[in-house]
Protein backbone atom coordinates (compact mmCIF):
# COMPACT_ATOMS: atom_id res chain seq x y z
CA UNK A 1 0.00 0.00 0.00
CA UNK A 2 2.94 2.30 0.63
CA UNK A 3 4.77 1.78 -2.50
CA UNK A 4 1.26 2.62 -4.17
CA UNK A 5 0.54 5.51 -2.76
CA UNK A 6 4.51 6.67 -2.96
CA UNK A 7 4.50 5.92 -6.89
CA UNK A 8 1.01 7.96 -6.55
CA UNK A 9 2.59 11.01 -5.35
CA UNK A 10 6.27 10.80 -7.77
CA UNK A 11 3.53 10.55 -10.68
CA UNK A 12 1.89 13.78 -9.95
CA UNK A 13 4.82 15.33 -8.79
CA UNK A 14 6.72 14.73 -11.88
CA UNK A 15 3.70 15.71 -14.00
CA UNK A 16 3.22 19.02 -12.36
CA UNK A 17 7.71 19.58 -12.91
CA UNK A 18 6.83 19.78 -16.70
CA UNK A 19 7.03 23.12 -18.01
CA UNK A 20 3.68 24.32 -19.88
CA UNK A 21 5.01 27.09 -22.30
CA UNK A 22 3.01 29.78 -23.76
CA UNK A 23 4.32 32.45 -26.18
CA UNK A 24 4.27 35.18 -23.62
CA UNK A 25 6.91 33.45 -22.37
CA UNK A 26 9.01 35.07 -25.41
CA UNK A 27 8.26 38.49 -25.20
CA UNK A 28 11.00 40.53 -24.59
CA UNK A 29 14.52 41.25 -24.78
CA UNK A 30 16.68 38.48 -25.69
CA UNK A 31 20.76 37.99 -26.56
CA UNK A 32 21.92 35.40 -28.32
CA UNK A 33 25.54 34.67 -28.84
CA UNK A 34 26.37 31.73 -31.81
CA UNK A 35 28.94 30.23 -32.77
CA UNK A 36 28.41 29.26 -36.41
CA UNK A 37 30.31 27.53 -38.80
CA UNK A 38 32.29 30.69 -40.39
CA UNK A 39 32.02 33.26 -37.41
CA UNK A 40 30.40 33.91 -33.84
CA UNK A 41 27.38 36.28 -33.39
CA UNK A 42 26.15 38.66 -31.01
CA UNK A 43 22.57 39.37 -31.33
CA UNK A 44 19.85 41.34 -29.33
CA UNK A 45 16.04 40.42 -30.20
CA UNK A 46 13.34 41.58 -29.52
CA UNK A 47 10.33 39.46 -29.88
CA UNK A 48 6.35 40.86 -29.49
CA UNK A 49 3.77 39.32 -28.23
CA UNK A 50 2.69 37.73 -31.73
CA UNK A 51 6.34 36.26 -31.91
CA UNK A 52 7.41 39.04 -34.45
CA UNK A 53 10.71 40.19 -34.26
CA UNK A 54 10.84 44.31 -33.58
CA UNK A 55 13.04 45.44 -36.61
CA UNK A 56 15.35 47.23 -34.12
CA UNK A 57 16.74 43.22 -33.80
CA UNK A 58 20.71 43.25 -34.80
CA UNK A 59 23.44 40.89 -35.06
CA UNK A 60 26.89 41.34 -34.98
CA UNK A 61 29.64 38.94 -36.77
CA UNK A 62 33.07 38.22 -35.68
CA UNK A 63 35.19 36.38 -38.07
CA UNK A 64 39.17 35.12 -37.35
CA UNK A 65 40.18 38.33 -38.85
CA UNK A 66 37.64 41.07 -38.85
CA UNK A 67 35.15 42.61 -37.10
CA UNK A 68 31.90 42.83 -39.23
CA UNK A 69 28.71 45.69 -40.21
CA UNK A 70 25.69 45.17 -37.80
CA UNK A 71 23.40 43.04 -39.54
CA UNK A 72 19.66 44.53 -39.24
CA UNK A 73 16.98 41.42 -38.84
CA UNK A 74 14.38 42.69 -41.35
CA UNK A 75 11.51 39.97 -40.76
CA UNK A 76 11.60 37.07 -38.50
CA UNK A 77 9.47 35.09 -36.01
CA UNK A 78 9.83 33.08 -32.92
CA UNK A 79 6.94 30.48 -32.11
CA UNK A 80 6.85 28.04 -29.41
CA UNK A 81 4.63 25.29 -28.08
CA UNK A 82 3.37 24.08 -24.70
CA UNK A 83 6.41 21.91 -24.35
CA UNK A 84 8.78 24.13 -24.88
CA UNK A 85 9.53 24.03 -28.20
CA UNK A 86 10.78 26.61 -30.06
CA UNK A 87 10.72 27.12 -34.05
CA UNK A 88 11.88 30.29 -35.61
CA UNK A 89 12.80 31.96 -39.56
CA UNK A 90 15.01 35.36 -39.59
CA UNK A 91 15.10 37.57 -42.82
CA UNK A 92 18.33 39.85 -42.58
CA UNK A 93 18.96 43.15 -44.60
CA UNK A 94 21.69 41.22 -45.97
CA UNK A 95 19.35 39.08 -47.90
CA UNK A 96 20.38 35.62 -46.19
CA UNK A 97 17.39 34.34 -44.08
CA UNK A 98 17.73 31.22 -41.09
CA UNK A 99 15.47 29.08 -39.92
CA UNK A 100 15.43 28.11 -35.93
CA UNK A 101 14.79 25.04 -34.04
CA UNK A 102 15.45 24.91 -30.00
CA UNK A 103 13.99 24.20 -26.37
CA UNK A 104 13.41 26.84 -24.21
CA UNK A 105 14.46 25.71 -20.33
CA UNK A 106 12.61 25.02 -17.05
CA UNK A 107 13.71 28.40 -15.88
CA UNK A 108 12.37 30.32 -18.95
CA UNK A 109 14.98 32.70 -18.89
CA UNK A 110 16.86 31.03 -21.53
CA UNK A 111 16.62 28.60 -24.65
CA UNK A 112 19.80 26.91 -27.03
CA UNK A 113 18.72 25.72 -30.18
CA UNK A 114 20.37 24.96 -34.02
CA UNK A 115 19.60 27.08 -37.34
CA UNK A 116 20.70 26.46 -41.07
CA UNK A 117 21.04 29.51 -42.88
CA UNK A 118 20.03 30.23 -46.90
CA UNK A 119 23.64 30.07 -47.69
CA UNK A 120 24.03 26.27 -46.02
CA UNK A 121 25.77 27.74 -42.50
CA UNK A 122 24.83 26.16 -39.36
CA UNK A 123 25.09 27.99 -35.98
CA UNK A 124 24.77 26.80 -32.20
CA UNK A 125 22.87 29.61 -30.32
CA UNK A 126 22.26 30.75 -26.43
CA UNK A 127 19.55 32.84 -26.02
CA UNK A 128 19.07 34.51 -22.58
CA UNK A 129 16.51 37.18 -21.56
CA UNK A 130 17.28 40.72 -20.42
Amino acid sequence: MYKLISTLILSVSSISAHAICTQQNLVGTWHDYAITTVSVADCTFIIDSKGLLNQSSVCYNFTATSDLSPINVSAGYFKIDKSCNITGSLGANNGVNAFFKGQLDKSKASFTGISRNSTGNLALHNFVKE
